[in-house]
């Protein structure tokens, strides 16, 4: 037998956490390596080594789980080799050929099954399909089996499929995984590996089959044979570590990770007695590189830190408990301080580490597949090492050939990014136009693959770090070679026209998909998803109570995470049934002069980023926002960044902002920070022209500033005054569609918090649309000028002979909103909130946490919440999350009269998962929301002015600006007029 099965395959599996065990319990199949290994430790002297494994053929015999196919095959290999008895030889063949037969139903054929045929399978063709040196050890398997197709069986197929997977061939892999499935036996009693099928599935981006997969082998290591439990549970546990780590789960990743090591390292405690013990290195090396993802960087260095020191203890026990079966270890901590450009604190010299990363590569050379050798680009890249382009080239070839989706396009990414670092730019460029050109077809196929939730993680993780690098070598590049610069810039503008609010767009084309599928199957799965998110969303509230008893707590949390397993199921589902839709709604990089062509003299597009700096280190703690600015006649996209750090934009001068709105004082710093730089270089490209318009699309902090409000200290005029701002998510919605006549308004306003006839007490009146988080009386004011505003409007539609629907007191309810049916015109005025509860949530479920966590108030709120249980219906708050299902297609704008609706949480490059975006999702083409604390008489003096303006000229942007205009006339400050924000189209 060769000495990967024991050395090689194990570190591959070691290091992502997937140990596992083919039959019987962990526990006694541990005992059973342990003394394998002996044998082969002791192979020169013949005599102890036979003893020994005449020892090992007894504890076989003894142990019914241990008698196995594979555990009959190794002893015969020993007996032929290490430990040569002839007799034993035989029996453990005939044994292993007998187990084959029951597991497969085969009766065996005494010509194909001869001792020859046995001996050249699992000693030369079986080996060969976990090595990648011989390209075609795939195809010679299926040539072999096909000349003695006793062989034929579930295992042999799949090993096929993952020899195939491993060499590139995802088509032949997924033919060979699916003939191992036709030849499923009894799962309950004969055991099936699930792994590599389910870790394939993942790999390739089919996460709905493997997730299904996993919770197959979760009901097996419940329902199967005793003996085969244990198997499937090992099994199910290391699925769920490559499962995570494909998705770009990091957080999930390093969770599952340390659950599955605590089952497997409480194994070896009990039941090994050697002293080397492997688990402590691997549990660091998945903690580490998950708080790597994530970007805790300090928490990554210490991790890596250890996970060395662990690793080099471990290697030397090993070495000396087995001399003849040798490791090479490899240090990952002088990679990341290489990252983070603190290598002069490494202990040793990098010419060490790179000779080490060599050494440890060379050792299994023959069993790498593509993940194992862009491990070795890049840390060979990190260390310096001038090889690394000739080792990335080939991965790039094979991932345009198999698409990869476990390392996606991240290869192009890294090997871009040493190529900037070591200047070499004209090659960098080339790099980067291959990716974005690959991305967009992959964003596009992983859109209808992924549901919203494993979309946004995918993007995150593996996607979007690439077109962030890009800023930080515009910079450099357009620095260093400027004519490389017009195309780099225009690059830049076309990936943000793409790119912004991405997960946006892709949730509005798959509920789009799902709308228009005029398929039973898949409306009814649809309005069974919609349901089920109606039940986790109250679920959610129902778990959020502070005042709960822990018990009920618990079993409460336990349910919600049942429903949101159960919701994430469905939309799988539809995404999967409705994923033929996807070449109808195909999302289209738009090019930057279509944008520009629907621009007039005197105007400007502006694509506002925010990104991290990374220049000659890979992780920085800087980071910049960068404004993209077009006219009508720019030659190419030209580009300013502010001069403050982002960090500082963030925190201290968006505090200062912040402030000054809502003590109402004066500010004469803010624009100076926020705006300055853009003012001068759009002065720069207009000459002496006046600027008349922007059409301005926010990154990061810019989300939560209302760039009107910013008061230029030379002229004392507010940026309103100076120029005409209109909001959108990104330039490309200047090229949208025409918008249709507005004929149809529907007013939501004054809700009765409480519902009741006579209420005994009268509800205390507030002066700002905001509350206390938390459903009582004394915590929700009554608005009466929201009925004042909503009847006002009123009377300016039905002026203009609109068909007005007016929903007031008791009859502003939820259950009002989910009957609507794309109105025109949505008003609702009532108080909004914004809690960041639940932004501790893992990657896969924070977006749902986010718009869990901001909603609006209607009626019935207090008695939902003060009946004990809450009853099953509606409870008076539509969430964000609820908002997203609402039937808004062609409804041309929503108005939340209410506060902080325009807050929830931010994902640069993203925008704000919250109100606002729930409404786009919906299918709103624009959503005007608040930014702060609302007055409530100026919010309704706001709202008439605007209407009266949009009645009349039918230019929502034209009416938005009179509406800040006149409010300004009134009250001065910005704190009345600023507030609201109108995003879209």
């Amino acid at each position: 037998m060769k000495k990967f099965f024991f050395h090689k395959k194990n570190w591959l599996i070691l290091f992502i956490g997937a140990a596992f065990s083919f039959a019987a319990t962990a526990q006694t199949q541990d005992d059973f390596m342990n003394k394998f290994t002996e044998v082969y430790t002791n192979a020169a002297d013949k005599k102890k080594a036979l003893v020994l494994a005449r020892e090992l053929y007894n504890m076989t015999g003894k142990k019914k789980e241990l008698q196995t196919v594979s555990n009959y095959l190794l002893l015969k290999n020993i007996f032929e080799v290490q430990a040569p008895d002839t007799a034993l030889a035989r029996q453990c063949g005939e044994r292993s050929q007998q187990l084959m037969n029951e597991n497969v139903g085969l009766v065996p054929d005494k010509q194909d099954f001869g001792s020859d045929s046995m001996t050249r399978w699992y000693g030369t063709i079986y080996p060969g399909l976990f090595s990648t040196k011989d390209p075609e050890n795939a195809n010679k398997a299926i040539q072999y089996i096909q000349q003695y197709p006793s062989f034929k069986n579930f295992s042999t197929y799949t090993f096929i499929g993952y020899a195939f997977e491993r060499n590139g061939d995802f088509q032949k892999a997924k033919e060979n995984y699916e003939k191992a499935l036709l030849l499923v036996g009894n799962e309950k009693e004969e055991y099936h590996s699930w792994m590599y099928y389910t870790n394939f599935q993942a790999r390739t981006g089919n996460y709905l089959k493997a997730e299904e997969f996993i919770r197959r082998m979760e009901q097996l290591s419940e329902e199967a044979n005793p003996v085969f439990r244990d198997s499937y549970k090992a099994e199910a546990m290391s699925t769920k570590v490559v499962y995570y780590l494909s998705v770009g789960d990091y957080e999930a990743y390093a969770q599952a990770s340390e659950k599955n090591l605590a089952y497997f390292s409480e194994l070896w405690h009990k039941n090994n007695t050697t002293p080397c013990d492997p688990y402590p290195g691997i549990r660091f090396t998945n903690s580490a590189y998950a708080r790597e993802m994530i970007k805790d960087y300090s928490g990554a260095e210490r991790l890596w830190k250890s996970r060395d020191s662990v690793n080099y203890l471990w290697v030397a026990c090993h070495n000396k408990t087995y001399p003849n079966n040798q490791y090479h270890p490899i240090s990952m901590y002088p990679v990341y301080m290489m990252k983070r450009g603190k290598q002069s604190k490494l202990p040793k010299p990098v010419s060490f580490y790179l000779q080490e990363t060599e050494a440890h590569y060379k050792s299994y050379s023959e069993y790498a597949d593509i993940s194992i050798n862009y491990m070795k680009a890049t840390h060979l890249g990190f260390l310096g090492s001038p090889r690394y382009p000739e080792i990335f080239e080939p991965i790039l070839e094979q991932i345009k050939k198999t698409r990869n989706f476990r390392e996606s396009t991240t290869p192009f990414a890294n090997y871009a990014w040493f190529c900037v670092r070591d200047k070499q730019y004209a090659k960098a460029k080339d790099i980067y136009t291959e990716l974005f050109e690959l991305n967009t077809g992959w964003i596009n196929d992983i859109i209808f693959s992924f549901g919203e939730r494993a979309f946004v993680t995918y993007y995150n993780a593996k996607l979007k770090e690439s077109y962030e690098n890009f800023h930080s070598f515009i910079k450099i590049g357009g620095e260093k070679q400027p004519a490389l610069f017009p195309q780099l810039a225009a690059q830049a503008y076309n990936n943000l026209l793409f790119t912004k609010s991405i997960s946006l767009k892709g949730t509005q084309r798959r509920k789009e998909a799902f709308q228009n599928a005029n398929d039973p199957e898949i409306n009814k799965l649809y309005d069974q998803w919609i349901e089920k998110k109606q039940q986790l969303i109250r679920q959610y509230l129902k778990t959020d109570d502070p005042g709960g008893v822990d018990t009920v707590n618990k079993i409460n949390a336990a349910q919600l995470n049942k429903l949101q397993s159960e919701v994430n199921q469905l939309e799988n589902e539809l995404t999967n049934k409705a994923k033929d839709f996807k070449k109808y709604l195909k999302i289209i990089p738009p090019d930057w002069k279509a944008v520009q062509a629907h621009l007039k003299e005197g105007e400007a597009a502006i694509e506002m980023i925010r990104f991290e700096w990374r220049n000659q280190l890979y992780y920085t703690d800087t980071a910049y926002y960068a404004a993209y600015i077009i006219t009508k006649n720019s030659a190419n996209p030209d580009v300013v960044y502010l001069t403050g750090a982002a960090r500082d934009l963030d925190d201290k001068y968006y505090r200062l902002y912040k402030n000054n709105i809502k003590f109402k004082t004066p500010d004469n710093e803010s624009y100076n920070h926020f705006w300055k730089p853009i003012s001068e270089k759009l002065s720069l490209m207009f000459g002496a022209k006046r600027i008349t318009k922007v059409y301005f699309s926010p990154d990061g902090i810019y989300h939560l500033i209302n760039i009107s409000t910013l008061k230029n200290p030379k002229s004392s005029e507010y940026l309103l005054d100076e120029m005409d701002i209109q909001y959108t998510t990104s330039g490309a919605e200047l090229i949208s569609s025409p918008e249709k006549e507005i004929k149809t308004a529907t007013l939501m306003g004054h809700p009765s918090y409480r519902m009741e006839t006579a209420p005994a007490t009268a509800l205390a009146k507030g002066e700002t649309r905001s509350y206390i988080r938390s459903f009582r009386d004394e915590n929700i004011p009554d608005l009466p000028g929201t009925e004042v505003e909503v009847l006002a409007i009123k009377k300016e539609m039905e002026q203009q002979k609109m068909n007005v629907n007016t929903y007031l007191k008791a009859d502003a309810t939820e259950d009002k909103l989910y009957k609507l049916h794309s109105p025109g015109i949505l008003h609702i005025a009532t108080h909004g909130y914004w809690s960041p509860a639940g932004e501790s949530a893992t990657d896969g479920y924070r977006v749902f946490n986010a718009m869990a966590n901001s909603g609006l108030l209607l009626s019935g709120v207090i008695n939902y919440y003060n009946t004990t249980p809450f009853p099953d219906t509606y409870d008076g708050i539509l969430t964000a999350y609820e908002a997203q299902n609402l039937d808004l297609e062609n409804t041309s704008l929503v108005i939340l009269s209410a506060c902080e609706t325009s807050l929830g949480a931010m994902d640069a490059g993203e925008g704000i998962y919250g109100l606002q975006r729930a409404f786009r999702t919906a299918g709103a083409r624009s959503v005007m929301t608040s930014l702060w604390k609302v007055d409530d008489n100026a919010t309704k003096d706001f709202m008439i002015v605007f209407y009266q303006q949009y009645l009349t000229t039918g230019n929502k942007a034209i009416a938005f600006a009179a509406a800040q205009k006149a409010i300004k006339a009134k009250y001065i400050h910005p704190y009345f007029w600023g507030a609201f924000v109108m995003m879209g189209e």
